[in-house]
């Protein structure tokens, strides 16, 4: 008689799973805030801005800028002398940012104050002729030869820097300030030259602009990853069904 013996051996299939685990990393991001100013020099305004919150990550530069842009404004001269000639006119703005309160500097990488003497002028050269008999000694829109009107053109500067990392830190928002000012000043002037018994009369530009500060910094989020991606990390180790047939 023939007898059949089956054996049967059935592996283990083994994976080896590892604990899930956060995964942090640090990407890059900006926030920026703007202040607007308008007014007539000689005047001021004070802008507030936001400290940087440390929760939101790590806070790799700072960059401050202002702009302004000068326009409107004339400058008239009357002659009241016997002579003509060329005449130098200027009609400017002299605008300065300055740190009202929160203790942060404007300090750049290369230590100069950004936007200190950021100035706007506008100059023209014109002809003038002798006095047309008005009196003397006080100015008077004659019209004729003895007077000249300069209208100036629009025009706009600006300025930009990165603030010194030395002083870096006092942007930063803690428990005793979390908020700094800054105040932006302009003032206005205006010349002519060449010739004596000028008299002259003005009317000031307009001054619109803006002051922006801007937060580089490394932002860090947490990701913990799906168990999915954890299965392919195992190893599957023996498995399979083995069958052996003996016979006798």
């Amino acid at each position: 008689m023939q007898k059949t013996k089956t054996y049967k051996s059935l592996g283990v299939a083994a994976l080896l799973l590892p604990a899930a685990a956060t995964i942090h990393h640090a990407s890059a991001a900006v926030l920026i805030q703007t202040q607007n100013f308008s007014f007539v020099p000689n005047g001021s305004q004070t802008l507030t801005f936001a400290k940087f919150d440390s929760s939101l990550g790590t806070l790799q530069s700072v960059i401050v800028t202002v702009g302004y842009t000068k326009s409107g404004g004339s400058l008239s001269v009357d002659n009241d002398s016997e002579n003509s000639g060329n005449i130098d006119l200027s009609h400017s703005i002299s605008g300065n940012l300055t740190v009202a309160s929160g203790g942060v500097s404007l300090l750049n990488s290369e230590f100069s104050t950004i936007g200190l003497n950021l100035n706007a002028v506008n100059t023209s050269t014109s002809i003038i002729g002798p006095t047309s008999g008005d009196p003397i000694d006080e100015f008077n829109a004659t019209g004729d030869v003895d007077f000249v009107r300069f209208d100036p053109s629009p025009i706009t500067v600006t300025d930009s820097g990165t603030i010194n990392s030395i002083f870096q830190n006092s942007y930063i928002s803690n428990p005793e300030s979390n908020i700094f000012s800054l105040i932006f000043e302009a003032l206005q002037s205006t010349g002519a030259t060449g010739l004596g018994g000028l008299q002259q009369s003005f009317v000031v530009s307009d001054v619109e602009g803006y002051v922006t500060v801007t937060y580089n910094y490394d932002e860090v989020t947490s990701v913990v990853p799906e168990p999915s991606s954890t299965l392919a990390l195992g190893a599957l180790l023996g498995f399979g069904l083995m069958t052996r047939v003996r016979r006798r």
